[in-house]
């Protein structure tokens, strides 16, 4: 299971609507980039959509004291992490 999926399960309904509104997209958007990769529905978003999630999701993580996962940009985009090493 991706990160994102676990963020997403273990996430609050408000809480995943507040990581929509923090990074300027939809609840259902969330869904589609969690899906698994064998979905015909699954996205991977861009750069500054996967920093934004990314950022939403720490902002989050910490204001839920640790219960939500640590998610990364690369986590989201795999293009990411090779840009990175």
């Amino acid at each position: 299971m991706s990160v994102f999926k676990q963020w997403m399960a273990a996430a609050t309904v408000a809480e995943q609507n507040e990581l929509a509104r923090l990074a300027g997209t939809s609840r259902m958007y969330l869904y589609h980039i969690a899906a698994d990769e064998s979905t015909r529905y699954k996205r991977v978003p861009r750069r500054g959509l996967a920093q934004r999630l990314a950022d939403g999701c720490e902002a989050l993580r910490r204001a839920s004291k640790g219960r939500l996962p640590r998610v990364q940009a690369s986590d989201l985009n795999p293009l990411l992490a090779m840009q990175e090493a």
